[in-house]
């Protein structure tokens, strides 16, 4: 799985597929899904470099990638099951297919969005739960990360929900490699951060956003399918 333009073309064509049918192609996922744990288990996963990617699009599918790598390592790491480290790889590579039912124009926009964008842009946790929801043969789980991977254990984030929501353990274990691959990542608005900057980030968020054994986990466990390597020519996005 170390080949970014293989990978991002391969799942920019099952995301296509789910905008058109209007249901995520619940086999193909499970196929990609199956690859990236196989290489996560075996060591030779590697979280992709962002230089030198085609355009801003592509920047999307990767990403997915990514999270799906490190929640995959994640979830394995905090001892799931070999069943559920399964079903929330699938649910990773998935979580933002929301952002299919959104316009390019949005999705692309260079330098921050507009309040108006802004909120378009935080419907894609619903969009994509209704997606997935009407997805037969999929996992639930992959619908309640779609659903919560924005949101934090202490009410904040959005979708805004009930008082007393519980966050599922799915949901903070693709947040925490969301808001990851995203800080190291090239923005209109800011460079990509180092390394030693998005860990003092993930650390302040620990215990709100999400649980901070979870963060120590990532901290010692994750971090080292994450080459530190130049991001440079990393494309701006609004991917988070």
């Amino acid at each position: 799985i170390d080949d970014p333009a293989f990978l991002s073309h391969e799942l920019r064509g099952l995301w296509d597929r789910t905008a058109i049918e209007g249901q995520a192609p619940v086999k193909s996922i499970e196929a990609l899904a199956g690859d990236v744990v196989a290489a996560v288990s075996a060591g030779s996963a590697t979280v992709l470099p962002m230089a030198n990617l085609k355009d801003h699009d592509e920047y999307t599918y990767v990403h997915a990638i990514n999270v799906g790598v490190m929640a995959s390592a994640l979830a394995r790491a905090v001892g799931l099951s070999q069943d559920r480290v399964f079903d929330i790889t699938c649910a990773a590579l998935l979580h933002d297919v929301g952002k299919s039912a959104i316009s390019l124009e949005i999705i692309n926009k260079t330098g921050k969005l507009d309040d108006q964008g802004r909120a378009r842009m935080n419907d894609h946790p619903a969009e994509g739960a209704a997606i997935l929801a009407a997805s037969p043969g999929l996992a639930p789980v992959a619908v309640s990360v779609a659903y919560e991977h924005h949101m934090k254990l202490d009410g904040g984030g959005y979708p805004k929900t009930p008082k007393g929501w519980k966050v599922s353990l799915a949901s903070q274990v693709v947040h925490i490699a969301d808001v990851f691959d995203a800080l190291r990542t090239h923005r209109p608005y800011r460079k990509a951060m180092p390394m030693h900057k998005a860990i003092a980030i993930l650390e302040q968020d620990s215990g709100v956003g999400y649980d901070a054994e979870l963060y120590r986990v990532f901290v010692e466990h994750v971090l080292e399918f994450t080459p530190n390597t130049s991001d440079e020519h990393t494309p701006e996005s609004h991917a988070a």
